[in-house]
Formats: C-alpha cells, sequence, structure tokens
C-alpha cells in the first residue's frame, strides 16, 4: 500500500496537483470491527501521514451513525457500501472538514 500510494502521490505532484485521501471505514461501530480492519485502517492512516498526504477520516461519522443505532449497510451485512444516511453523514463530514473534490 505504501509503494502505491507514494507513487500516486508522485504522479499526482508532478501534474501539479495534491493527493489527498478519503479514509472509508466499514460502516459498523468502530468497536466492532475486526482485528484485519482495525489494523488496515490504522496503517493506512500512518502511511500517509508518513508521507505528506492529506487524508479526511471518515470513521467519525460513521461512529456517530453507530452511536446514534442508525443503520449504515446498504445491502445487510455488507460492512463495504454505505446507505444514503450514511452517505449523508459523510458528506456532512467532508463539508465541515472543508473538503473541497
Amino acid at each position: 500500500m505504501r509503494d502505491a500510494l507514494a507513487a500516486l502521490r508522485d504522479d499526482v505532484v508532478r501534474d501539479g496537483r495534491t493527493l489527498t485521501v478519503l479514509a472509508l471505514p466499514a460502516f459498523v461501530a468502530s468497536a466492532d470491527w475486526n482485528d484485519l480492519e482495525r489494523s488496515t485502517y490504522a496503517r493506512g492512516l500512518a502511511i500517509c501521514g508518513e508521507l505528506g498526504i492529506q487524508v479526511f477520516d471518515l470513521r467519525p461519522a460513521v461512529d456517530e451513525l453507530a452511536a446514534a443505532g442508525t443503520a449504515m449497510e446498504e445491502t445487510p451485512g455488507d460492512r463495504w457500501h454505505p446507505n444514503d444516511a450514511a452517505a449523508a453523514a459523510i458528506a456532512r463530514l467532508l463539508e465541515q472538514a472543508g473538503f473541497r473534490p
């Protein structure tokens, strides 16, 4: 993951742009993540930090929905595709954080 992100960052910089990563978590409460989800997410954030890549961590939006008991999965059991409520929460978080595509 590190080498691929570094290469992508370098390509983007050569084009006069800046790489930004949206860190998309599993759409369940963080407490319910499995070990692989926890370690992969943490490692992705760490790698972006090491490489100087701006990251918008979307986990707070998911945690807020989980705390409210709001369903987030587009299809029950699919932890990786958000429903409309999760997508809207992510959009609000990104807007508040100043994200501009």
